[in-house]
């Protein structure tokens, strides 16, 4: 019940000592048939005074309900009901305590919106916060993050960060949350943020409610990848039956044995790394943190040590786009990130000599060489990617084709082309060719015996070596950099991955 009723249930004032109100309404309470009488001394004077008591069960017991006063010098006359000192100083002392306590309920009543924050993510290159309205009304209004530069009790200097919802409206029911996207303003990143609340809660405008919260946040930024190559090389020679067409190959390819991929772990400043492991659909994968290795492939958080600043994964075994070792980090908030760790690089030259002879097309000789790199672009639906910047030291994309002589691939060409998961650079290119485009008097056989002559003649080898590396640049998904640069850090990690396959003797 609220205050006014519980001092009218229990106390008399000037306007109802008679047992009624201004308008000569009885008021049930307190009674004054059901008042004991009582003799004490007045508070100010050494006289005895009646005083009536209200027992049990009329609601509060008080000492001195009311008193019966006399006026001065009228002895005769008889006393009238009053409230004198030890009336109010018996009404003050029930009184004041909830008076106070009724003072504070009004500030909780215009402080009482409780909102939560669940967690802040990115999804689909979109930042949102999900927000829960903790009261029993409906909340309208706009929402807004603060900065808040040290722990949650420091104090002031906070800087607006970012917009909820565009700056627009948003309505939570009573007991729901939703989750609304984050405009930023990327203010310095802080280990706290603010949430601040300005609207309507239930019937009242002008609400205002708050909460602290911190962003849990880890980048996995890989930044190098080195893979030991075996190579294996073939010589070998062709022709057909009529002997038109005839060849000689070396050719060498080189695939990835040992493999090494490291990177860094850039954390907000409230996120507290809990677990990390590394999985891989074959064994023998190693973890390594800060230089030291996990045990088994994972790491679990013993105490008060700080977050592993660098990793390295290792493993021997090749792999494809579809067998690449998962990096998997469990914060203290719950949350979980993971990262497809690189790990692919091949490459394959070719030297080659022969002639064709045909009246259509033009008959040739030629000796040429080709080589290709092969990378596997670090793309995995829902998890960091990266974009091929340059393949065997060119950049993405490189188109340059020389036709010399006029004949179906006998060109020159450099190619760095990507296709969807797979950058590739190729490069191949014609040292000589001697065209003849009508057959000789004396028909094929004389015609085949100077290119015969000519092919043994011919140098065009050995297969060219060509740098096996590739660039890849972190490709940050819409939003994420300004999500990075108000919540994590203002300065995200390198954004390059290097590749480096180095064949047998560290070339």
């Amino acid at each position: 019940i609220g205050i006014a009723e519980f001092a009218n249930a229990n106390f008399f004032s000037e306007d109802t000592l008679a047992g009624t109100d201004a308008q000569g309404r009885r008021l049930p309470f307190p009674r004054r048939e059901d008042l004991i009488r009582r003799r004490d001394i007045a508070p100010l004077s050494p006289r005895i005074r009646a005083y009536l008591e209200k027992p049990a069960g009329q609601g509060l017991v008080t000492k001195f309900a009311l008193a019966e006063c006399r006026l001065q010098g009228r002895a005769a006359l008889p006393p009238y009901p009053c409230v004198d000192e030890a009336v109010w100083d018996e009404t003050a002392a029930h009184m004041l305590p909830r008076a106070v306590g009724y003072a504070r309920a009004v500030l909780d009543y215009f402080f009482r919106g409780q909102i939560g924050v669940q967690t802040s993510f990115m999804r689909a290159g979109l930042a949102f916060i999900q927000i829960s309205n903790l009261t029993d009304e409906e909340m309208s209004g706009v929402f807004e993050v603060f900065a808040r530069p040290g722990a949650p009790l420091s104090g002031e200097g906070r800087e607006r960060s970012a917009l909820v919802n565009g700056g627009a409206v948003a309505t939570i029911g009573p007991r729901r949350s939703v989750l609304l996207p984050i405009t930023y303003l990327q203010a310095e990143p802080t280990p706290f943020h603010m949430l601040v609340f300005r609207g309507r809660i239930g019937l009242e405008d002008d609400a205002v409610a708050a909460k602290t919260f911190a962003v849990h946040h880890v980048v996995i930024a890989q930044t190098a990848h080195t893979a030991d190559l075996n190579e294996t090389c073939t010589l070998e020679s062709s022709s057909n039956r009529d002997d038109t067409l005839k060849s000689e190959r070396q050719a060498c390819s080189w695939r990835s044995i040992r493999q090494q991929t490291d990177g860094e772990l850039i954390t907000s400043r409230s996120t507290l790394i809990k677990r990390m492991s590394v999985s891989a659909p074959f064994p023998g994968v190693e973890l390594l943190l800060d230089g030291l290795p996990a045990s088994a492939g994972v790491w679990q958080r013993q105490g008060e040590e700080g977050n592993p600043r660098s990793f390295s994964v290792r493993w021997s075994r090749p792999t494809g786009t579809a067998t690449l070792p998962t990096l998997t980090i469990e914060l203290g908030d719950g949350s979980v990130s993971m990262a497809r760790i690189y790990g692919t690089i091949a490459a394959s030259a070719e030297a080659s000599k022969g002639y064709h002879y045909s009246t259509n097309p033009p008959s040739y000789v030629y000796a040429k060489r080709a080589a290709r790199v092969d990378v596997a672009s670090p793309r995995v639906a829902g998890l960091t990617s990266y974009r091929a910047v340059s393949v065997g030291g060119y950049p993405n994309p490189t188109n340059i084709v020389t036709d010399r002589f006029g004949v179906p691939g006998l060109v020159e060409a450099l190619i760095v082309s990507e296709a969807p998961d797979y950058p590739q650079y190729q490069q191949r290119w014609t040292d000589h060719a001697n065209l003849r485009w009508t057959v000789p008097p004396g028909g094929t056989e004389r015609v085949l015996e100077p290119y015969q002559t000519e092919l043994a003649a011919l140098s065009y080898g050995p297969p060219p070596r060509v740098p096996i590396e590739a660039v890849f640049e972190r490709d940050y998904r819409q939003g994420e950099l300004d999500f990075l640069r108000t919540f994590v850090t203002p300065e995200p990690p390198p954004s390059t991955l290097t590749v480096v396959g180095r064949r047998p003797g560290g070339s």
